[in-house]
């Protein structure tokens, strides 16, 4: 028999089964291993541990709460009235709704610097409905719940050159310049509006989980994944919170990527506050993530010989 048709242990949320890899993880399950036997208590640390639709609560906490660990948008219930975040119109509860609400989930963060608008537990870059008003971000006029008309709203987008041509601008050769720079499909709506800039029918071109209007504002690449070339997606970098145009966020001396692979905090520069750097550590051969990598009871950074020579 071989090991895939062996049975063993497989956790099914709040229920063990001894079955085969392939149906278990078939079911969603997690497989324990080959001829393990089923102990409920692993299964339910698992639970406990995992956030399977990542919006800040386990899944135990989701079940015990009847919401549903695979829905993003069933998370946190910041007013708590009974309505989660994702389909709550008053998110904070304020009396004002939340297209109306300068501060959306009422963290004392404005809505302009808050990178969860809404407090859905999805990071507003990913987010498609970003101010939590119901309306998806491709048709909604307002999408950052500031009153202003997207279309008029220079909030999102940078600074551009003034190169003396416009959309309306009657010389030919000045228009094209204009829609070379700024309107790359020539539909009238600017670049760093437009859900789809060039066209193609792709709002997101390069797949790395950012939309290209989101990248234009943005000044990240919409056709580059990475666009700072430290081995994480512009999106994934969203998430980390790291900057997607620095390939060291933390200037440690380790790229962003370099630190997630490793298990290092890429926008702490001392992820085990040792007094060296991550970046330090990797060259000295001590453990960046251990701050007595030698165990004699002296932090790395204070040691001679931090690595136990």
């Amino acid at each position: 028999m071989t090991d895939e048709a062996r049975p063993g242990a497989c956790c099914l949320v709040l229920s063990c089964e001894v079955t085969t890899r392939e149906d278990c993880l078939s079911r969603r399950g997690t497989f324990m291993g080959f001829g393990r036997e089923c102990v409920i208590a692993e299964c339910i640390a698992l639970v406990a541990e995992r956030d399977t639709d990542g919006d800040g609560l386990s899944d135990l906490e989701e079940l015990d709460r009847g919401l549903d660990p695979e829905d993003p948008l069933d998370g946190p219930d910041i007013d708590g009235d009974g309505i989660p975040n994702g389909e709550d119109r008053d998110v904070d509860g304020d009396g004002i709704p939340n297209a109306y609400d300068a501060d959306i989930d009422g963290d004392g963060l404005p809505n302009r610097v808050d990178r969860d608008m809404d407090g859905d537990g999805l990071l507003d870059p990913i987010d498609p409905d970003t101010d939590g008003d119901g309306v998806d971000n491709l048709i909604d006029n307002d999408d950052d719940a500031d009153g202003n008309d997207d279309e008029d709203d220079e909030d999102d987008c940078p600074e551009e050159e003034d190169t003396g041509c416009d959309e309306n601008d009657d010389d030919p050769l000045c228009f094209i310049r204009f829609l070379f720079e700024h309107d790359q499909d020539g539909d009238g709506v600017r670049d760093c509006k437009d859900s789809d800039p060039d066209g193609d029918g792709s709002t997101d071109d390069d797949a790395d989980g950012v939309p290209d209007r989101r990248e234009i504002a943005d000044g990240t690449d919409p056709d580059n994944p990475d666009s700072d070339r430290d081995g994480l997606r512009d999106g994934e970098e969203q998430r980390l919170g790291t900057d997607p145009l620095d390939e060291d966020t933390d200037d440690d001396g380790l790229t962003d990527g370099d630190e997630a692979d490793n298990g290092t905090d890429p926008n702490d520069a001392d992820s085990d506050d040792d007094g060296l750097t991550d970046g330090e550590e990797v060259a000295a051969g001590t453990n960046p993530s251990d701050e007595d990598t030698d165990g004699d009871g002296i932090p790395d950074g204070q040691d001679t010989t931090p690595a136990g020579e």
